[in-house]
């Protein structure tokens, strides 16, 4: 017949309070560890914040592009028409030669509009650089934020396994503490069961 011997009651023991310091251990390990709901949500209006300065600066770096080609088309037309005016020997319209010194006007005129644009274009190369530098600032800024939102929701997942093993070390200890009253209970049982056992062989 089955009996539920001394040694097997004790390993069972063992095996409760080996899981119990385990999980001890691991609530020690995480006590330091503190979650501020507030830290994301400031993190959260930081990164919102960085993101709208993003969006910003990508639009007028879309602007700057689309005025540094529009200018530079400008450059191209106005280097077609000087070419075609230095060309030009009589007037389309009267048929009469063209003056020399009123072709020089305006060759001068499309000049200074090239001058005007190529220094355009040289201050906007000069805010695109800038711009692209500050975009660059924002992606940085945004993913560093984002990486402390990652760690900050990694460790509030963290403190909610730890709130799970704190309530599944009460059921250990619960465990543990019925688990022993009832060894005790059976070994006074089983010792009883001897003494009958041991006085009815003297009869």
């Amino acid at each position: 017949y089955f009996i539920f011997t001394n040694p097997d009651a004790r390993g069972f023991i063992s095996s409760i309070e080996k899981e119990k310091t385990n999980l001890e251990k691991q609530i020690k390990d995480a006590e330091h560890l503190i979650f501020n709901p507030e830290e994301i949500e400031k993190l959260s209006r930081q990164k919102e914040e960085n993101e709208k300065q993003l969006e910003e600066k990508n639009k007028e770096y879309l602007e700057v592009l689309s005025r540094n080609k529009s200018l530079t088309s400008k450059i191209s037309e106005a280097n077609v028409l000087k070419g075609q005016i230095s060309a030009l020997q009589l007037c389309p319209t009267c048929l009469q030669n063209v003056d020399e010194g009123y072709k020089k006007n305006i060759i001068r005129k499309f000049n200074d509009d090239i001058s005007k644009y190529e220094k355009e274009i040289s201050s906007l190369n000069n805010s695109k650089e800038e711009l692209s530098a500050k975009t660059q600032q924002f992606k940085k800024i945004i993913s560093e934020i984002t990486k402390k939102i990652e760690e900050f929701n990694l460790l509030r997942v963290k403190l909610e396994s730890i709130k799970e093993k704190k309530n599944k070390l009460l059921e250990v200890v619960q465990q543990q503490e019925k688990t022993e009253k009832d060894i005790s209970l059976l070994e006074r049982q089983i010792e009883t069961l001897r003494e009958s056992v041991s006085l009815f062989k003297k009869y």
